[in-house]
């Protein structure tokens, strides 16, 4: 309740400016952490969003050379490529899944430093292999 000073005008005291202060104070950091979630998350997406194209090709890739005869499991592969400035890591490894030795998993990992946090897509894919039909 605001006080009454001595020449009789209505004012607050101390606590309660300083009560206000903290709670205004509180929400601009709860808005400030959600919009900096909001660009983290934007980012992410359009990490995701412009390397997919190069994940899906080099699946496709592989899955080619698989078919046309390539020994299941022993294709394995990594490598280095730079998009918008920065340093993208890969490998691409494969095994047999089935107990016939046709069917063969491709796991295409990508990893990437973003400040200091180690980020990391996997993808992975399916190849028949022809030749052991």
């Amino acid at each position: 309740m605001p006080m009454i000073s001595p020449t009789g005008r209505r004012s607050f005291t101390l606590i309660e400016v300083l009560v206000c202060v903290v709670i205004l104070s509180s929400g601009i950091i709860f808005i400030f952490q959600s919009f900096f979630t909001c660009l983290d998350a934007y980012d992410r997406y359009l990490t995701y969003y412009n390397i997919m194209p190069w994940a899906n090709e080099q699946l496709w890739l592989a899955q080619n050379e698989i078919n046309r005869g390539i020994a299941p499991g022993s294709y394995d592969k990594e490598g280095e490529f730079s998009y918008e400035g920065k340093a993208f890591f890969w490998h691409l490894s494969s095994r047999l899944v089935d107990k016939k030795e046709i069917l063969c998993r491709l796991d295409l990992t990508i990893s990437w430093q973003r400040a200091r946090k180690a980020m990391t897509m996997k993808r992975y894919a399916y190849a028949y292999h022809a030749a052991l039909k």
